[in-house]
């Protein structure tokens, strides 16, 4: 009854189509990756195989230009939009709304333009593409208009959603349901420092989850998944490896950080909307940061809230000295300034001075941010 009466207060609505010119389509798997091996041990990522250790799954969805034709399809994937709707509700409603979760039920009949597993644009020309991240508390869906904004200027958008407790209604590969960590959030109110660092932890998570999906995505180019293929979807010789960006939105934007720290050779930019910079892990910060960015300015960066855990540069993928980042697999020479950044950040940010943004404000405006041959840009909305 209650339902029925808000379904009437708060009509279900079709979220318009993008102004770019092509259709939307849709595809959502999960991608068979290959984790590093250590952090596959750390996080406990989603295994496939008992016998191979680094193999496993992450959950990914595809917004891509299509030609066919589309038409209103539910918001929320149908499987899981009940989930989604009551997670959202008991994580996000104050006492004491977030025991009715029935309250977003309406939210189940929103709908957007696009196709689910359409055909990819045809042609011959390659594509650039997105490796996209969401904030706490969200998952691909919530993003979908910014992806399929994309999607319809010519992008392939691979959204990933995540294996560390902050994404609502998360299913593993084999059925699990992991639920959103409510303990991280009453740890706030007890310890500062601490609940800090635990969300460092979850960002290098994020970051190795987006790089294993990014290089699988990458082989796409070479060789289709049998997820797609049954679904008759092929991104095969269309991928322009060298054009791929990773964004994201808030603590999206940190693991896109941390993920384009760690391999930066496997993205050309880094897009990053009112990341969570301090929520990053220490070698993060210490790269983006470094001390000779800040030689001839008034502030000094030490480590944001909590400090540094560790004086030591123990991640063994980065060398905080601009120039000398060198990964020991690659041997490639490159930092996350060697990247082109845009960082765009909300005014009530900037106010606060969250994000550590008065230090990327500082640096952009003394040219420290990003290389002479890279590009770095600052919007504010």
């Amino acid at each position: 009854m209650i339902s029925s009466v808000l379904s009437i207060l708060f009509p279900a609505l079709n979220i318009s189509h993008p102004k770019g010119k092509y259709n939307v389509g849709i595809v959502d798997l999960y991608l068979p990756v290959k984790f590093d091996k250590e952090h596959a041990k750390i996080h406990k990522f989603d295994m496939a195989s008992k016998t191979t250790q680094t193999d496993g799954y992450v959950s990914v969805r595809l917004y891509y230009p299509t030609l066919d034709l589309v038409k209103p399809i539910p918001y929320f994937n149908e499987n899981v939009g009940k989930t989604i709707c009551e997670a959202l509700v008991t994580v996000c409603a104050p006492e004491p709304l977030n025991h009715f979760k029935f309250i977003l039920h309406t939210w189940l009949f929103c709908t957007i333009n696009a196709k689910r597993n359409a055909k990819l644009i045809p042609g011959k020309d390659t594509l650039p593409s997105v490796v996209f991240s969401h904030g706490i508390a969200g998952n691909m869906s919530v993003y979908s208009y910014q992806c399929m904004s994309l999607a319809s200027n010519g992008y392939i958008v691979l959204g990933v959603e995540h294996t560390d407790k902050t994404t609502i209604a998360m299913y593993k590969h084999d059925g699990t349901y992991i639920p959103y960590d409510l303990s991280i959030v009453e740890l706030e109110k007890k310890d500062e420092c601490q609940y800090i660092r635990a969300r460092r932890k979850q960002a290098d998570h994020r970051g190795c989850e987006m790089i294993a999906a990014t290089q699988s995505f990458m082989q796409l180019h070479e060789q289709n998944v049998d997820e797609l293929e049954k679904v008759g979807v092929s991104f095969k010789n269309r991928l322009d490896i060298n054009r791929i960006a990773i964004g994201g939105h808030s603590f999206g934007s940190g693991g896109a950080i941390t993920a384009a720290t760690k391999k930066p050779e496997l993205y050309s930019c880094v897009i990053a909307h009112d990341p969570t910079i301090d929520w990053t892990p220490d070698y993060v910060r210490k790269q983006l940061f470094l001390d000779s960015k800040f030689e001839r300015s008034k502030l000094k960066y030490v480590g944001g809230t909590a400090g540094y855990e560790s004086t030591q540069n123990d991640d063994d993928s980065c060398v905080y000295e601009e120039g000398k980042r060198e990964d020991s697999a690659s041997r490639t020479k490159m930092s996350i300034h060697d990247l082109n950044l845009f960082f765009l950040f909300s005014n009530e940010w900037v106010t606060k001075g969250l994000a550590a943004s008065p230090f990327v404000f500082d640096m952009f405006q003394r040219g420290q941010l990003a290389q002479q041959k890279t590009i770095a840009l600052i919007a504010l909305m």
